[in-house]
């Protein structure tokens, strides 16, 4: 669901969720999912002012649209989609995919753009526990054990929060 100003709107969510929103001048672009009735799996999906954009619709594997922006006219999606026991992240450029991980256990949760520079922040699933990652474009960046939730980058300093998980568990 989409709120303005503590108002509801109406986004055509079946079985969805929306997980990310960009203002752009009067543009209101939204990603998330929604569930593929036909397939029973989920969808990653944007919307631009309340119209549909369907991203990754191949129908065998789910997939999440966790984060969008709008840099320059051109619409950045990030894309997690689950591929047996793993998961593979992407970001849907203007209808192109550009591939972050490929069958590793790894998850984006945010991402940013600097120039030609995508990096995006998640973790990798190893050994039971989440490892927190930084991604810029292909090459990672490991982190703490836990998770980086958020990036922001200014003059070309890169910030990233999340959680660490020290060896007692908290």
């Amino acid at each position: 669901m989409l709120w303005k100003n503590g108002e509801p709107t109406v986004q055509s969510f079946i079985w969805g969720r929306a997980l990310a929103v960009e203002v752009i001048n009067n543009d209101v672009y939204v990603a998330g999912f929604g569930k593929n009735v036909t397939t029973n799996k989920n969808e990653a999906k944007f919307w631009k002012n309340g119209i549909e954009t369907i991203l990754i619709n191949n129908g065998t594997n789910a997939t999440v649209a966790s984060d969008i922006k709008v840099v320059n006219n051109d619409v950045y999606v990030l894309i997690n989609e689950t591929v047996g026991l793993n998961n593979t992240i992407k970001v849907w450029k203007n209808g192109n995919i550009i591939s972050i991980t490929n069958n590793l256990r790894t998850y984006g949760n945010a991402f940013a753009i600097n120039g030609n520079d995508i990096y995006v922040v998640g973790y990798e699933y190893l050994n039971n526990d989440k490892y927190g990652r930084i991604w810029k474009n292909t090459q990672v960046t490991a982190l703490d054990k836990g998770e980086a939730k958020d990036i922001q980058i200014v003059n070309n300093d890169v910030y990233v929060v999340g959680y660490e998980i020290n060896t007692n568990g908290t």
